[in-house]
């Protein structure tokens, strides 16, 4: 259970909560969290270079921030469904590692890029 991003007082819990901590784990800067420097992702880093180039990167990338920050969460499979403009839309599926669900799931998560502009 985490807070709800955005949302005062709201906490969020199951799936809702790993949609949530993949988002943060894709979307923070590596090295950008104090006392935690192998949180995050250097995902930023792609998003001025050609799509054909980037999405081999950024989905590397996606995988290896995922299995170095994510306990929660066994990741199986990870697809870049879009990106536009700073926006990606990545397609994970993973097995929780919860009791409340035992078999794989699918998540969608959107990880926008376009408010940062200088990340490091």
């Amino acid at each position: 259970m985490q807070i709800k991003l955005g949302k005062i007082g709201e906490f969020i819990t199951g799936l809702e909560d790993l949609n949530q901590e993949i988002l943060l784990i894709l979307s923070t800067p590596l090295g950008s969290v104090p006392h935690r420097p192998e949180f995050g992702s250097r995902i930023y880093e792609y998003l001025d270079k050609p799509m054909n180039i980037a999405k081999p990167l950024i989905l590397a990338e996606a995988w290896r921030a995922l299995r170095k920050n994510s306990e929660r969460f066994l990741i199986t499979d990870i697809k870049l469904k879009s990106a536009e403009h700073g926006k990606f839309i990545f397609i994970v599926k993973g097995i929780p590692q919860s009791k409340e669900v035992d078999e794989e799931v699918v998540l969608e998560v959107l990880a926008d890029f376009t408010t940062y502009t200088n990340a490091k």
